[in-house]
Order: structure tokens, then C-alpha cells, then sequence
């Protein structure tokens, strides 16, 4: 049967507080085309710049990914002046998920106005033309009225007299500030504006059957989907619809339902869900908690060890879920949705 997690895969903190932000005269950026593993942002003393790193609530509370210090005294860099008004991106992964939670969470204080000197620092071996070829993020930057010209990259690394350094609102596996879900629920109002049609009855099922990659890939879901949809749920493809059709379907309102992952992460745009997730084992995921708690969402996370099995990797995918009988699943999910 369907039972609720009893743990949780890391930690699930709201911080009211806004995160941490410095000016840093003189420090030190190492590019990860140049120095990889010693990549990052450095005091001049040599020590990282701390709100440049990016931690994980797991495997340790604040494990940070990345270098703590460096030896590089930045004599031989470039000296980067004040012409601009440079502020610390770092790391954007065109992921959709890690997207949403990674490099939008540092743009939690964007001051509104003109961009004209404007200069994110992003740390990629891809352009800002490629950058701005992914549709999500395009539209996202979009949004934020920023512009290829806003982006730029020092690949063979540089000595900044003066950047600015946000740190991250939305730190995996371990907390979430208040001022992220702002910051989403207004880009939310941005691209979808109020009001929509309100279609609080209906169940929508977000199917991973489609792609040809990922993390984890769900056997038998196409089974599983044809039975759901004699239940009368709407069964969705996000990878299908624009950012922006996503979004409108979460404000159209409903019971949304799937496998843990980044097509759920997209209520972060939208306040008061009603979410079904479904999990390979008896631990929630951490960052749906985050979201779901800081949009004060109705959420269910549930595993079902008789019908579920974790297996092994599989075309394209790191691991795979075999669903041992797939009618009875869907009998087992309706139930459960009814009670959102």
C-alpha cells in the first residue's frame, strides 16, 4: 500500500532572514576552464569567499562543494575595474531543476531599475549565446529583463576591484529562505499574470515516460498512465509545454501528482498546491519539502514498497523504479490524491 515517508533524504529549514551578501574588494576568481577543481572565488588572503560556494544538506549539514582555499595570489590575472557593476553568479546548470534552485536563488536582491551596468559573472564552458538557447532559462532571464550583455565570462581568470557576492537562497537538501519563494512567486505573476481559469477538481499526472534521459526512469509508468487516465487524470508531458504553460497549469489549480523530481519544483511559482509525490524509497526529498513548505502547499510524499522497486541503471538513466503492478498503483494513487 501507499504509506507515508518516515524520513527525510537531508534537511528541510525555513529561513525567514535573507541570506548573507558582500562586497569584495580585490578578490581573486578562478574559472573552472582554467583551474577545475580549484575553481571558485577567493578572498585575497586566499580564503573562498564563502557566500560564493554552494553547499548540500547532505551528506553533512553544509557540505560545501568546492575549495576553501587557494595559493593563487592572482598577480598574473587581469584587473578587473569598476567600469561595471559586477555581481557573483557562478555556476548556472541548464538543468531545469538545478536551474530553478541553483543560479535564479542568487538573484534574490536584483535591484530593479537600468542593467546597463549590470554584469553577472557566470562560471561555464559554454557562451551566453548558448546560455540563452535553453528556453527556460531564456524566459526566466527574460523576465528579469536581463540580457546576453548582462552575462560575461573571464575564463582565463581575473582580479576584481569590486564585486558583489549574493549567497544562495535555496540551499539543497538543507534550507530555504523566505525571499526566494518571493522572488519566484513574483516572476510567477510576471509570466502568467492573474487571474486564470480555476480548476481546483481536476488531478494531473506528470509523466516521465517520454524522456530519453535522467536521473531515474520509471518501468511500466506507460501502463501506469493508461490507467490513471480511465480515472480521468490529465496526463502531462512537461517536457511538451513552455515554461510558461507550466506555470499557468499550476495557477489553473488542481491536485498534481507524480515520481519526485523537477516537474514538481515548478509549484515554486505559484502559492497553496495540493501535491502527490511519489518516492523510491521511504525518505521525502528534501528539496520538494523546501518548496512545498515555503509556498505552504498540501503535499503527500508517499512510497509504496510492495508495488515499487528501485533497479538498476537503464538506458540513459543512472537508476530505474519498477512498478510490479501498475492497475493497482493507480487504484492506490487515486485514493491517496482524494485526500488533498
Amino acid at each position: 500500500m501507499l504509506i507515508n515517508c518516515t524520513k527525510m533524504y537531508g534537511h528541510a529549514a525555513l529561513i525567514e532572514q535573507n541570506p548573507p551578501t558582500r562586497i569584495i574588494e580585490g578578490a581573486i576568481w578562478l574559472p573552472r576552464s582554467r583551474y577545475r577543481d580549484a575553481k571558485g572565488l577567493y578572498e585575497p588572503s586566499g580564503r573562498v569567499v564563502t557566500e560564493s560556494l554552494t553547499f548540500r544538506g547532505f551528506p553533512e549539514p553544509h557540505t560545501p562543494l568546492g575549495r576553501l582555499y587557494t595559493l593563487e595570489t592572482g598577480a598574473d590575472l587581469p584587473k578587473i575595474s569598476r567600469d561595471f557593476h559586477y555581481i557573483h553568479l557562478g555556476h548556472v546548470n541548464r538543468h531545469y531543476g538545478h536551474f530553478l534552485i541553483g543560479a535564479v536563488a542568487r538573484l534574490w536582491n536584483l535591484s530593479s531599475g537600468n542593467r546597463s551596468r549590470l554584469r553577472l559573472v557566470f562560471d561555464e564552458d559554454y557562451t551566453v549565446e548558448d546560455m540563452f538557447a535553453v528556453p527556460h532559462i531564456r524566459i526566466l532571464w527574460d523576465a528579469l529583463g536581463l540580457k546576453e550583455e548582462n552575462f560575461v565570462r573571464f575564463p582565463h581568470g581575473a582580479v576584481f576591484e569590486s564585486i558583489e557576492v549574493p549567497g544562495l537562497a535555496f540551499e539543497e537538501n538543507s534550507h530555504i529562505h523566505r525571499t526566494y519563494q518571493d522572488l519566484m512567486n513574483w516572476l510567477g505573476s510576471v509570466l502568467v499574470p492573474t487571474p486564470v481559469k480555476q480548476c481546483p477538481d481536476r488531478m494531473i499526472y506528470f509523466t516521465k515516460h517520454h524522456l530519453q534521459s535522467g536521473i531515474r526512469r520509471i518501468e511500466q509508468e506507460e501502463e501506469l498512465t493508461h490507467h490513471l487516465a480511465a480515472y480521468g487524470v490529465e496526463i502531462v508531458a512537461p517536457e511538451n509545454l513552455t515554461l510558461v504553460e507550466q506555470i499557468r497549469l499550476w495557477k489553473e489549480g488542481g491536485v498534481f501528482m507524480g515520481f519526485s523530481g523537477s516537474s514538481l519544483h515548478t509549484g515554486i511559482f505559484h502559492q497553496k498546491n495540493r501535491i502527490l509525490s511519489l518516492c523510491h524509497t521511504d525518505e521525502a526529498p528534501s528539496n520538494q519539502v523546501l518548496i512545498d513548505k515555503v509556498t505552504n502547499s498540501r503535499s503527500l510524499y508517499l512510497h509504496d514498497p510492495e508495488l515499487l522497486e528501485n533497479g538498476h541503471g537503464i538506458n540513459g538513466f543512472r537508476a530505474s523504479v519498477v512498478c510490479h503492478n501498475p492497475r493497482l498503483l493507480a487504484q492506490r494513487i487515486i485514493q491517496a490524491a482524494k485526500m488533498l
